[in-house]
Formats: structure tokens, C-alpha cells, sequence
């Protein structure tokens, strides 16, 4: 309706213009066309103030924020990922709820994350990425289960060894990444109250790296951002 009626306006304006330009009375039309900008000009900044109001004093409900962070990610590594003909697959549940981690620190991990395994497969693989929410106590990966509603990301990819283990201190435990990019993702999911786990088979073929994230149990609002 909005961008109907400032349609309506800039036509009113374009039509004033040809009449003046047609004119005979040339100081008539000249003070037509000023008479009926400043008026549409005027209509016009009322409708921007009215409409600015309105954004900033109804909040929406916040939601699908996991799954649109997810597809971000995906998005910017998709030459990544055709370059080297990675064939891809996703399952991202539905409805999911909000997790308490906050929009720029879950950003972080999923684009870090998935730049550190994108880089470090070969042409030809396969990486898996999906969603699920669970209850307390029933997240499928975790050994030790959370007390609360939780969110898991697993990220599931095949092919060769992954580097950290190719690379890691003979002490170090299999599954446990030594390498600086992985250590600051696990320690931004750690701040945040989630968990990291990396699980490889025996031969290596075969790498699971699953985030489990708190729910949030407030509702979230936020503003929609403003247009001119």
C-alpha cells in the first residue's frame, strides 16, 4: 500500500512536469509544478515518518535464525565447494528454536568452520550438514547430555583424514583438534555454554564434527531494519 501511494506521487509529479513543459502560461505552470512537488514532498515525508513509527514501535518475533545463518554460511563457500566439485547435502529440521548464542558469534563458527573443512577436502568428496533440535538429555552425539533443550549442527564429511589429525602432537587424543582456527571456534562455542565434539573412524574415512548450542527459553524480538 505504501509503495503504492509514493508510486502514485512520483506519477503526479512526472505528470505536473509534461503539463508545464506543454503549457502556454509558462509563470502558471511554473507555480503549479512548485505548488504540487512541495505538496508531494510534504505527503512523502509523512509517510516516511509515519511508516519509520511504526517499524520501530512493533517489534517481531526473532526465528529461524540457525537455519538462516546455516544457508549463509553454505552461500558464501558455494564456489568453494563447485570448484572443487564437492558434492553437498543438507537436512535442516524445521521450526527450529532460538539458541542463546548470539547472531555474530554463531556466524563466526559456522563460516570458520566450514572455510576450515572446505579448504581441507579434496575434489570429489561429500559433506553432509544438517539441523535437529533435542530435550534435555537427548541430543543424539553427546556423551555427556545437556540439562536443557539443545540445538545440534552436524557437520558430516567423507574422503580422506582430516589434518588435524594428520597434523597433531602424538599425545594429543585422536578426535582432539590442535590446530589454531578449530581451538578458536571450540573456544567461542564454549563461551557461549555449547560444545564441540570431533569424532573420525578408524580409517579416517569418515569426520563428524557436532555442535550442540543451549536453546534460548525467552522470547526474542527485534526491529526490522529501516528502508528509505
Amino acid at each position: 500500500m505504501v509503495l503504492l501511494t509514493k508510486s502514485r506521487l512520483d506519477a503526479i509529479k512526472t505528470s505536473t512536469q509534461v503539463l508545464q513543459a506543454s503549457s502556454k502560461d509558462k509563470r502558471y505552470a511554473d507555480f503549479f509544478l512548485r505548488t504540487i512537488e512541495s505538496d508531494v514532498e510534504k505527503t512523502d515525508s509523512f509517510i516516511r515518518g509515519l511508516m519509520n513509527y511504526v517499524k520501530v514501535s512493533s517489534p517481531v518475533r526473532k526465528t529461524n535464525t540457525v537455519q538462516t545463518l546455516v544457508e549463509e554460511a553454505l552461500q558464501n563457500h558455494q564456489s568453494a565447494l563447485q570448484r572443487k566439485q564437492i558434492r553437498f547435502f543438507k537436512r535442516l529440521e524445521r521450526d527450529l528454536p532460538e539458541t542463546s548464542v548470539p547472531d555474530a558469534h554463531l556466524r563466526y563458527i559456522l563460516d570458520s568452520l566450514l572455510h576450515y573443512v572446505v579448504a581441507d577436502m579434496h575434489p570429489f568428496e561429500t559433506v553432509t550438514i544438517l539441523t535437529r533440535s533435542s530435550g534435555p538429555g537427548q541430543e543424539k552425539a553427546a556423551k555427556i547430555p545437556f540439562k536443557e533443550s539443545c540445538i545440534e549442527i552436524v557437520l558430516l564429511f567423507t574422503g580422506h583424514p582430516p589434518s588435524w589429525q594428520r597434523s597433531g602432537a602424538p599425545t594429543m587424543p585422536k578426535d582432539e583438534p590442535t590446530d589454531l582456527p578449530l581451538l578458536l571456534i571450540k573456544e567461542t562455542v564454549v563461551r557461549n555454554r555449547g560444545r564441540i565434539k570431533f569424532q573420525t573412524n578408524e580409517d579416517g574415512a569418515r569426520t563428524m564434527v557436532t555442535l550442540t548450542l543451549p536453546v534460548e527459553r525467552r522470547s526474542v524480538f527485534c526491529y526490522a531494519t529501516r528502508q528509505e
